[in-house]
């Protein structure tokens, strides 16, 4: 009978250990996450790089994933967004976005990296904070 209290109090000590582990070497680790990613203290502004067409009067028009980056996926769009500003490579990247737009309204494209507020933009406020053009190119007519 005293093997049994034994291998429940050593089933115990294992399952608090295991629990307990992760947190107090602050790991994400198998069997149990602390879950960083959702944990992570971030900043309340984001950016975002992207392209929009500019229309007659100055006006942004969002453009689409596939105008943007031949895609569907929006964060491939958004990665081929960033790679060509990281790699200098906006202006190209630009010209090939104006090839793509065709009857969207727009008579420049600008690739751009652009500041939000979180909380506004939840709020209904999609305005960004900030915003850094990288490259502008006319759309043949």
């Amino acid at each position: 009978m005293m093997w049994r209290r034994w291998a429940w109090a050593a089933v115990a000590v294992a399952i608090v250990l295991v629990g307990v582990v992760p947190f107090a070497l602050d790991r994400d680790s198998f069997p149990l996450s602390t879950f960083p990613m959702f944990a992570a203290d971030i900043d309340r502004t984001q950016s975002v790089d992207t392209a929009v067409g500019v229309d007659a009067a100055g006006g942004v028009i969002r453009l689409s994933p596939a105008e943007i980056g031949g895609t569907t996926v929006v964060n491939q769009a958004a990665s081929v967004v960033t790679t060509a500003i990281v790699g200098g490579r906006a202006a190209d990247l630009c010209a090939v976005i104006a090839g793509r737009v065709g009857d969207a309204g727009a008579v420049a494209v600008e690739v751009v990296t652009e500041r939000y507020d979180a909380v506004r933009w939840f709020d209904g406020d999609r305005t960004p904070v900030d915003r850094v053009v990288h490259a502008r190119c006319p759309v043949a007519p």
